[in-house]
């Protein structure tokens, strides 16, 4: 894994040092298997999933794991947590609900908008890869508005900027709105109305709020422009952060299903492993592990 790992809440992000033993990630669904009466087995599986890790740390300065235990114990304010997967930062760092709306259908994972949809689900030409079902909702807040409780938020890592890019149709002036938190708190709003599913566009933006500019973490909810009566149909999302100055092709680019999480809690807290106590406070050791479970719009 890389060296380090861009971890946070809304108030603190940084660097903490990546698990140097891995992290075991596990998508991690209902599961129940029934036993029948001629032998047989029924297995009744929830279709959504939250995803649990283990971090491990073998050998850690205590000094360069402290910012971990400050997060665990509130220093830095409340969770949720976000964690820029590096293995999902180049792919698509959405939940899988969120970067294909149309599984939403299959009846249990979390919506993405408070109001319930409206409509079944609508087929979609699919090309590019792009998933074959949307799920249509109708948004009653204002781009300007609050940022709402249904979202999905990414950190800006340093030298880092968002690329985005969502599919469907709409009517009237429904929009995914991607809202921008800055170090000074000021906040800054970017609409997408949805690409067309059967062209070759893959993401609509690619150099969308750098951290040079003081840009920080952003949020990705549903909204409209304006109070006209709207609905929005989305097949499928990505984002995706890239390097600030990097060229990044926006078209004829398959579509990646969502490997990101949504918010992140600590389950439990740290366990310890006293390896090595000279005198030199440099050199001391200690093994860690801790658990981040997935609580995202279940939270």
């Amino acid at each position: 894994m890389a060296s380090t790992i861009y971890f946070g809440n809304r108030q603190k992000q940084t660097y903490i040092p990546a698990p140097d033993v891995g992290m075991a990630w596990s998508n991690v669904k209902r599961s129940n298997l029934i036993a029948l009466e001629g032998g047989g087995v029924y297995v009744d599986d929830s279709k959504a999933s939250h995803r649990e890790g283990v971090a491990e740390w073998s050998t850690q300065n205590p000094a360069s794991f402290r910012v971990v235990k400050e997060f665990l114990d509130g220093v830095w304010g409340p969770g949720p947590f976000y964690w820029v997967d590096p293995f999902a930062a180049d792919t698509n760092l959405l939940s899988p609900a969120w970067a294909t709306p149309g599984i939403i259908a299959d009846g249990d994972w979390p919506e993405i908008y408070t109001a319930p949809r409206v409509g079944a689900p609508t087929a979609s030409p699919g090309l590019l890869g792009l998933p074959t079902r949307t799920v249509t909702y109708a948004p009653t807040n204002l781009s300007t508005d609050a940022t709402p409780a249904r979202r999905f938020t990414i950190l800006i890592p340093p030298g880092y900027q968002l690329a985005f890019g969502c599919h469907g149709w709409r009517t009237g002036s429904a929009v995914v709105a991607v809202r921008s938190t800055m170090a000074n708190g000021t906040q800054s709003t970017t609409t997408f109305a949805p690409a067309d599913t059967t062209g070759a566009l893959s993401l609509q933006a690619t150099n969308l709020f750098p951290y040079s500019a003081g840009h920080r973490l952003v949020d990705i909810f549903l909204a409209r422009t304006d109070a006209t009566s709207s609905t929005i149909s989305l097949a499928a999302m990505r984002a995706i952060v890239v390097p600030e100055g990097a060229t990044i092709v926006a078209d004829n680019q398959p579509f990646v299903s969502g490997e990101g999480a949504g918010g992140l809690r600590f389950a439990g807290g740290i366990t310890e492993t006293l390896k090595y106590a000279p005198r030199d406070p440099a050199l001391r050791s200690k093994g860690f592990s801790v658990k981040l479970v997935e609580i995202g719009d279940w939270g």
